[in-house]
């Protein structure tokens, strides 16, 4: 991949172990996973960047890696997703690019809705999911398609207080558009969707532009 700082690099994830956890015995295996970039094309050639979840393996681990030209000039980032394990549906992204002469990830989106999102006695005890699409037509984590100059959408459920983290019940989820910029995300359009007890789409409100 062509990045933005004109050098042509690749860009390597590897799984070491088993798909997801699994039973060895009595214990749960996790797999271990390193994404390196790479300073060009060979493999023998030094990486620029590592990540790896090496040191605790069983905390989380990469979910997604994409090379993808998420503004559309041209370069391509490396998108890449980490899952935090867990039922906090907790996702870290980074959006990675050379620029000023380093390495380092996009700024943003701001996960934070606007005030008077919520309405009284709601609450959010989940982390913001990404997803690839708006509500309706979204490829959540390990399916995700970002297309150049495409945004990234995320999306929580909202609990009323008092509820389990496994089970909320507001029937209602948050939306949050995140457009890709010059190596930033903006926070977009957010949305609210009131859904049935299986979880489907009965109607969208637009909360902000």
């Amino acid at each position: 991949m062509r990045q933005s700082d004109g050098a042509v690099r690749a860009a390597e994830w590897r799984r070491c172990g088993p798909q997801g956890g699994g039973y060895q015995g009595d214990s749960i295996v996790y797999p271990v996973h390193y994404m390196l970039l790479r300073s060009d094309t060979s493999r023998s050639s030094p990486p620029i960047f590592s990540h790896t979840n090496a040191g605790g393996p069983g905390a989380g681990g990469l979910d997604t890696v994409l090379a993808v030209d998420l503004d559309a000039d041209g370069a391509d980032e490396v998108f890449y997703l980490e899952r935090i394990y867990g039922t906090g549906a907790i996702f870290e992204s980074c959006a990675l690019a050379v620029f000023g002469g380093k390495v380092r990830c996009w700024a943003g989106p701001d996960l934070v809705p606007p005030a008077g999102t919520l309405r009284p006695g709601e609450q959010l005890l989940k982390g913001w999911i990404p997803v690839s699409g708006s509500p309706g037509t979204e490829g959540g984590p390990g399916r995700l398609r970002l297309s150049p100059g495409g945004s990234l959408w995320y999306f929580t459920p909202v609990y009323r207080e008092g509820d389990a983290n496994c089970c909320p019940s507001a029937g209602a989820s948050l939306w949050l558009k995140a457009r890709p910029r010059a190596v930033r995300f903006e926070t977009g359009l957010v949305l609210r969707t009131r859904e049935d007890s299986a979880g489907a789409i009965l109607a969208t409100d637009t909360l902000h532009r």
